[in-house]
């Protein structure tokens, strides 16, 4: 298949491709291999670390570069297509901040996961990622000389709610800062998004935009939608998503992600 003919096809993780029990079922997994067997792309963008996303790639034996860390990084093997990383400004005042109100915080530097200490919110973290090992250093601020590619900071949903809107107002003009869980708020480089890193991505393999599909169901989700030719909100996505989406699919529970690429990619039109 030659690259004008090829669909991109991106799809986030938790939420998009399977729920808390991190299975992906019968219908998902046979409707992106045959996407694959027909000689279109297929990546995963996430949060998530790369390390963490690759057993996901690897199960549905995808090959190409994977978004991962809201787009501040695309890597594959041990090529990283880009990474941006978090200033250290930004990244001391935040690490200053957690401290100052108690909220557990972890950084990521090398694909690897640092914390303080180990907390009921790092279990709760580490229970979602199982291929992740928690480090704990102690004085994360002596610790962080270098520039993460992210820092997640972990609350109960209550209080993650409270703390974006603060987030965004104090670290808004030099972060780029999302809410990717009910209980996470998240902060990388003012210009990582999963949109830009999907048109890096695109640029990269020769597709064209409009032939790029992505697949997701929150708002760290909205720019990659934006940007991508076919933007797929999921049944199960908040509203602002469904919104901002060209087409919105059934429900994580009804096979969704399957449902979009049989739609725009396999059947090879769109309505």
């Amino acid at each position: 298949m030659s690259a004008p003919d090829r669909w991109l096809i991106a799809c986030d993780l938790d939420g998009t491709l399977f729920d808390h029990s991190l299975q992906i079922s019968p219908r998902v997994r046979a409707t992106l291999a045959a996407a694959q067997q027909a000689g279109h792309a297929v990546t995963l963008a996430t949060g998530r670390m790369y390390r963490a996303t690759l057993p996901f790639a690897t199960e549905l034996a995808i090959d190409q570069p994977l978004i991962c860390y809201q787009g501040a990084l695309v890597r594959r093997g041990d090529d990283e297509i880009f990474h941006l990383t978090l200033p250290l400004s930004v990244t001391r005042d935040a690490v200053s901040f957690a401290l100052e109100h108690g909220i557990h915080l972890n950084a990521y530097v090398d694909d690897r996961l640092f914390t303080a200490q180990r907390t009921p919110e790092a279990d709760f973290y580490v229970s979602l990622n199982p291929a992740v090992e928690l480090e704990l250093v102690g004085d994360l601020l002596a610790f962080l000389t270098r520039e993460p590619t992210k820092l997640v900071f972990i609350r109960d949903e209550a209080a993650t709610e409270h703390l974006l809107p603060v987030a965004v107002e104090r670290w808004g003009e030099q972060a780029q800062v999302v809410r990717s869980h009910a209980r996470f708020v998240e902060l990388t480089h003012r210009d990582a998004s999963k949109g830009s890193a999907l048109l890096h991505l695109a640029r990269a393999l020769e597709i064209p935009r409009e032939r790029t599909l992505a697949i997701g169901d929150n708002l760290n989700d909205l720019s990659m939608l934006q940007e991508a030719g076919v933007g797929v909100a999921m049944g199960n996505a908040l509203p602002a998503l469904k919104i901002a989406a060209d087409w919105v699919a059934p429900p994580l529970s009804e096979d969704g992600v399957a449902a979009a690429v049989e739609r725009f990619v396999l059947e090879g039109h769109r309505d």
